[in-house]
């Protein structure tokens, strides 16, 4: 199935969970300011990418704590 990203949906997910964009970063595998560049949609994350972001939006508050623990 083919990916597609939205700027708006990423600040949306990652406002609604409350962690920091490095924090969300770390759960993706870029860093912070990859974060916000991507949310003001002055970047696109690569193909690669895009499932880690899929699965990142699928996690609640309680898993994001959990992954970050287990780190």
């Amino acid at each position: 199935m083919k990916r597609r990203f939205s700027a708006s949906r990423l600040a949306v997910h990652r406002a609604k969970l409350a962690p920091s964009a490095a924090i969300y970063g770390q759960l993706i595998g870029v860093s912070g300011e990859t974060i916000y560049h991507r949310e003001q949609g002055k970047a696109r994350p690569r193909a690669v990418r895009l499932e880690s972001l899929a699965a990142v939006r699928d996690f609640g508050a309680p898993e994001i704590a959990e992954r970050l623990t287990a780190r």
